[in-house]
């Protein structure tokens, strides 16, 4: 079995044991994943289906590859673009901790399709909006749930508050935007976000 009929298998059985988020974000309102929580289950799968995931960190990016152990020359990778985090009264090593957490929780619910919160999809209390929202392809939608997630934990404002404030730019609740217009909202909070931690990290 190859790499690739290894890696569809293992996504699979992994959706199959309903993971628990035990994470809280009391302020905004959602439950997460933490790397706890996947981690246990999924090295379990690669050991299982005979892979391994090992994770690489440099300047620029971190990495997770995932081998074939039985033909070594088997592998995916999946990238992360590297990123400031400043966490208070915490030390440079501490900070450098943190960030190569939230790597790894990331990469590994990339690698392996692990689906978080949805604000295009979830309810969250509001008024429903028409039946006829366009429809978004699924990476543009991950893109942007995870930007507006993290765009969320550097302001400490809860979610709906930013989806309204990004709404403004659209013209439009969030939940109607086309791919086009989802990619300038995705450009607008990437610029946002960098301006936030290169501060952060100045500071």
């Amino acid at each position: 079995m190859n790499i690739y009929e290894k890696m569809q298998l293992m996504k699979v059985e992994l959706q199959q044991k309903n993971i628990k988020k035990s994470g809280k974000n009391k302020f905004a309102g959602y439950s997460y994943y933490e790397l706890g929580d996947i981690l246990p289950p999924i090295n379990e799968i690669l050991a299982k289906y005979k892979a391994c995931g090992f994770i690489s960190f440099n300047k620029e990016e971190a990495t997770l590859t995932i081998i074939n152990s039985e033909n070594i020359e088997e592998k995916i990778e999946f990238t992360s673009p590297m990123a400031g985090l400043t966490l208070k009264g915490a030390h440079e090593i501490q900070n450098l901790g943190g960030i190569e957490t939230y790597q790894r929780r990331y990469l590994y619910m990339a690698a392996f399709e692990i689906v978080e919160n949805d604000y295009f999809d979830a309810d969250q209390g509001r008024d429903q909006v028409s039946n006829n929202k366009p429809s978004l392809n699924n990476d543009l939608k991950n893109k942007i749930n995870k930007q507006i997630l993290r765009y969320s934990e550097l302001l400490q404002k809860p979610v709906p508050e930013v989806t309204k404030e990004l709404g403004k730019l659209a013209k439009k609740d969030l939940k109607l935007i086309n791919d086009d217009e989802t990619n300038m909202i995705l450009s607008v909070l990437n610029t946002k976000i960098s301006n936030i931690e290169e501060k952060n990290y100045v500071e």
